[in-house]
Parts: structure tokens; C-alpha cells; sequence
């Protein structure tokens, strides 16, 4: 039986004014140096043009059992500041975007502080927006330490429903993880009050310089459906039906099943949601994970959220 780490997370996340892609060089170093005053609220999907965007977020963590070590109780204050460039070239109904981004990250609280620079990512996308769906292609390249995928992948949907990564068990010790995912998706029903969506994806992760663990190169494919239901205006439930298959080197092939559901509902003070998800990595595993969270965007642009969630996973047969 594994627990998820206990986190608070505060964040701000702020996007300065877009500039044309003609500007010229200088006008760019005025914005940065102006950053402050120039901040405005997120791009608005619809804008046409190219366009080149800088967001820079600041993330706060208070993380108990970080490592997740049998009995620990180790705590952590984790920073982290992320700077992120974009370029994108969008028509009333296609968009083209690409984003490069990299984080400044320190620890303090454990047996020994620790500070970097870590994390490159760079993605491209592809979006076209029709009167009733959506479709969109993605393409994503991204290096992380292994030390903090653990407490920082366990919640990554915006509706707050929880998902874990493939290799959850295996993220001990230290080194780093290269990810190469590609993806596509359609959404339709976008006018009604119910709505469906189908995704595909393929996810290579290779590994270096491991140590601690047992970690392998791996590539996964991975099919999703999943539906919306608006009960009120504010008022919103969605679940979702997965299947993915996993390869890993020196290893069987892995098939996991899963489903979710969540449900959020808007309000002046924000968005509260909840979720719940039960997954079969394969064999007798099961695990099931619970969580909720709180949204609410401020006047300068940015977010305050904050989410807990936790994860339970036994063996039937050990029981």
C-alpha cells in the first residue's frame, strides 16, 4: 500500500503583453524590462497574427514525505520559478503554437538544500476549432529530475481529477527522464449540453544516469473516451473510459485499464471540483486515487489554485 505525498501549492502565473513577431529586438528587451506594469490577462484564443509570448510563473510547495519512503516524514518548501517563451500564428479557426520553457527550482527543509536550473521543455501544437468540435494535434520534448516527478505528476488535469504516471512505483532515487510524447484529440458537441471526446497518444521515456531504482526505457501507447454532461450552467460532471499499453525494455508488456470521474462547479469566490479514479496497471494491482481542488483567477491575469489529492494501491494476492 503507497500513499501520495501531503502538498500545498500556491501559484501566480503571469503573461506579458504579446508582441508582433516584426518587432524588432529592442522592443523585446523594453518588455522584459517593463514585465511588471506590462502584465495583462492570457492571450485570448481568438487573437489572429503571430505573435510572441513570455510567461514566467512562480511555484510554491510545502511537501510532506517527498520521497516517498516507507514511514517518512520529511518535509520540503519547493520553488519554483518557470520562464517560458511562445510563438504562435492563428486564423479564426487554426492556430500554430511552439513553446520553450526551462525552471529554476530549490529545496529547502531535508537533510540537504538543493538548487537548479532543470527541466527544458519545448511542445508544438496544432488546433482547428470548427462550430461544434475541436480538433488538435501535439507534439511535446521535455527532460526532468527524477527526484521531483514523484510529488509533481500525481495531479496534472485542469478539472482536478488525479492521474499517475505509468511508472509511479519506479520513481525513486535520482537521475533524469527524457519524455517524448505525441498526441491527437477530437472533441465534439461543444454547443450542447452534453459533449464526447476521443484521444490517442504515443509516449516514449528513456532514462540516464538512474540510480536508487529500477527504471527501464519504455514506450506507451495510450486511448481514451470521455463525456461531459453541463447539469447546470455552473454545474458540471465528465468521465472517462482509458486503456494503454506499455513496452519496456528487458520487461513484459504492461496493459492498464482505467476510468474517472470528476465534477466541478463554478462560483464568485472560484471553482471547486472534485474527482475520484480507479486503475488496473495489470495483474492484481489495483489503485485508486481521490482528490479535489480550488481555482480562482485574479484580476491581474494569473491564478491562485490549490489541490489535494491522494493515491491508494494494494495486491489482491498479497492479501
Amino acid at each position: 500500500m503507497r500513499y501520495s505525498p501531503i502538498r500545498f501549492i500556491l501559484s501566480r502565473t503571469v503573461r506579458c503583453r504579446p508582441l508582433p513577431v516584426r518587432a524588432a529586438p529592442a522592443a523585446l528587451a523594453a518588455a522584459l524590462l517593463a514585465a511588471g506594469p506590462a502584465v495583462v490577462p492570457a492571450i485570448a484564443q481568438d487573437a489572429g497574427g503571430r505573435q510572441l509570448s513570455i510567461d514566467l510563473s512562480q511555484r510554491l510547495e510545502a511537501v510532506q514525505n517527498r520521497r516517498l519512503t516507507a514511514g517518512g516524514d520529511d518535509g520540503a518548501l519547493i520553488s519554483t520559478t518557470a520562464l517560458g517563451f511562445g510563438l504562435s500564428s492563428a486564423t479564426p479557426t487554426d492556430r500554430l503554437t511552439a513553446q520553450l520553457s526551462t525552471a529554476l527550482r530549490g529545496a529547502a527543509g531535508e537533510a540537504t538544500d538543493e538548487f537548479d536550473i532543470s527541466d527544458p521543455q519545448l511542445a508544438f501544437g496544432y488546433a482547428r476549432a470548427g462550430a461544434d468540435a475541436d480538433l488538435g494535434l501535439d507534439l511535446r520534448l521535455s527532460r526532468a529530475e527524477i527526484a521531483y516527478l514523484r510529488p509533481l505528476e500525481v495531479i496534472v488535469n485542469d478539472d482536478g481529477t488525479i492521474e499517475v504516471p505509468t511508472d509511479l512505483d519506479e520513481l525513486t532515487g535520482t537521475g533524469t527522464r527524457t519524455t517524448r510524447a505525441l498526441s491527437a484529440r477530437l472533441d465534439w458537441g461543444k454547443q450542447a449540453r452534453v459533449g464526447l471526446g476521443a484521444r490517442i497518444g504515443v509516449t516514449d521515456r528513456l532514462y540516464d544516469d538512474v540510480t536508487g531504482s529500477e527504471l527501464e526505457d519504455s514506450r506507451r501507447l495510450s486511448a481514451s473516451l470521455s463525456a461531459r454532461y453541463d447539469i447546470t450552467p455552473v454545474l458540471q460532471a465528465t468521465t472517462a473510459l482509458s486503456y494503454g499499453r506499455t513496452e519496456e525494455d528487458g520487461a513484459r508488456t504492461r496493459e492498464t485499464r482505467g476510468f474517472s470521474a470528476g465534477l466541478s462547479a463554478r462560483a464568485a469566490s472560484g471553482t471547486l471540483s472534485a474527482s475520484f479514479g480507479a486503475t488496473r496497471p495489470g495483474g492484481d494491482d489495483t489503485r485508486l486515487s481521490l482528490g479535489g481542488g480550488w481555482t480562482r483567477d485574479l484580476a491581474g491575469g494569473g491564478s491562485l489554485s490549490l489541490r489535494l489529492g491522494a493515491t491508494r494501491q494494494w495486491n489482491r494476492s498479497s492479501e
